[in-house]
């Protein structure tokens, strides 16, 4: 299992399904964090949709945990062991 946090502003509840659809962004496309290094609009919104993807292949799970309202979100990564496929 892996756990990565982050101290942002969450993701509301409503919103955890579309966080991983690709090309979707939950930050202001003309102040998004990481502009200055991708492009002027910020990320592609590929991140977690990659994720996903991968995680699905590997037979994995990943969950998006976050308080809605509160700051910071954790994605859960999740691996079966040897011999095991996990049912999503």
């Amino acid at each position: 299992m892996i756990l990565i946090a982050d101290e942002g502003p969450g993701v509301p509840e409503a919103k955890k399904k579309a966080a991983l659809d690709a090309y979707s962004s939950l930050e202001n496309t003309l102040h998004h964090s990481t502009g200055r290094y991708i492009y002027e609009g910020g990320g592609l919104g590929l991140g977690l949709t990659l994720t996903r993807l991968i995680m699905d292949h590997h037979h994995g799970r990943m969950e998006i945990c976050s308080g809605g309202s509160q700051p910071g979100t954790m994605v859960v990564l999740s691996f079966p062991t040897v011999g095991q496929k996990n049912s999503a």
